[in-house]
């Protein structure tokens, strides 16, 4: 999905930031936060991957003593996660499992991770949407921020595009 040449929302915000970083097509070095951000969607929609791409570092565990240095080289194949984090995975999951809408992500029509290619105005678009239950026509997409209040989320991070990308997603899959 990432290798392919179609335009994708995050490469509208990549080119938003500045055409370099779109030609370097957002090959950054990874930061602790997108780390996370990957291991709590893959917990979250993808468990049964979680455990061959990820790794959660046990609770106390320095990595400058002897038995820390071996563990980190023995998981080197997979992303580190802080059992912190970790901790705070398993309550998002309570919560939306708890939380009375949780009805919506219930049912024999949905799909996560759904890529949906498309065409719109002459462009190539690819979308890959976190969860969609298509017969109750719901989007839902994860995020792991530290301000959820509109005017941070708008301004930074431009939800509202992205929710306008996918609706033609789904309308170009579904007709509607």
């Amino acid at each position: 999905y990432y290798n392919r040449s179609e335009i994708s929302h995050s490469d509208l915000m990549l080119i938003d930031k500045s055409i370099e970083h779109f030609l370097r097509n957002g090959t950054f070095d990874s930061t602790d936060a997108m780390d996370i951000g990957r291991a709590f969607h893959c917990y979250i929609l993808e468990r049964e991957k979680f455990d061959t791409e990820f790794v959660v570092k046990p609770e106390g565990m320095k990595f400058n003593t002897k038995d820390g240095k071996e563990w980190q080289a023995n998981n080197s194949d997979r992303t580190i996660i802080d059992y912190d984090s970790f901790k705070w995975f398993e309550l998002m999951q309570k919560k939306i499992t708890d939380h009375p809408m949780n009805c919506v992500l219930q049912g024999n029509n949905i799909e996560v991770e759904k890529e949906i290619f498309f065409e719109y105005q002459d462009l190539k678009c690819r979308s890959k949407l976190d969860y969609i239950n298509a017969t109750k026509r719901i989007i839902i997409d994860f995020k792991t921020i530290s301000d959820c209040s509109k005017a941070e989320s708008e301004s930074k991070w431009k939800y509202s595009s992205q929710a306008f990308f996918y609706q033609i997603a789904c309308f170009e899959e579904y007709g509607e």
